[in-house]
């Protein structure tokens, strides 16, 4: 019996060893996050008709999107155009995820259980400003100078290039 104990005991050490790693990996994607929205942002190099098209369907500029974590994750940048367009398509409930071109591979936006969807929405803000979302991407698949599909909902955004 007092063998059992020492087993639970042991039990309960590694749930709670587990639990603390889970916050330390929840407390270091909202650090990259915060240290990414901090940093500078370069404009992705794009034909401008592209870029008219996602600015007039989505009311949004895709500023750039680049491997994060390891390239388990991929960070995209979008401006803010119009941002009633932007509320409209970028609401929760939207089916936002990448489309890697050259596998037809569907990359979603991660929810995490306490966290949630890792995306910003413009439901606050205003134009000019610029937001993240950021997308699954197992085994570092996507690599830089692939194309991606962005897709909300019934907005097709074709030809971005991973920085």
């Amino acid at each position: 019996m007092g063998d059992h104990g020492v087993q639970r005991a042991g039990s309960e050490k590694s749930v709670k060893k587990g639990l603390a790693l889970t916050a330390v990996g929840l407390m270091m994607i909202a650090g990259l996050i915060i240290q990414n929205g901090c940093a500078s942002v370069k404009p992705v190099d794009q034909d401008p008709a592209r870029s008219l098209t996602s600015e007039e369907t989505a009311g949004i500029k895709i500023e750039r999107i680049h491997p994060s974590a390891g390239g388990q994750m991929l960070d995209m940048r979008y401006r803010v155009v119009d941002r009633e367009k932007a509320k409209g398509a970028i609401k929760r409930g939207a089916q936002i995820y990448l489309v890697d071109q050259s596998s037809g591979t569907k990359l979603p936006v991660p929810d995490m259980a306490k966290v949630g969807k890792l995306l910003q929405r413009p439901d606050q803000g205003k134009n000019d400003t610029v937001f993240w979302i950021f997308f699954s991407n197992p085994g570092a698949m996507v690599k830089p100078g692939a194309k991606v599909t962005l897709v909300i909902d019934e907005i097709r955004i074709k030809d971005i290039i991973v920085q």
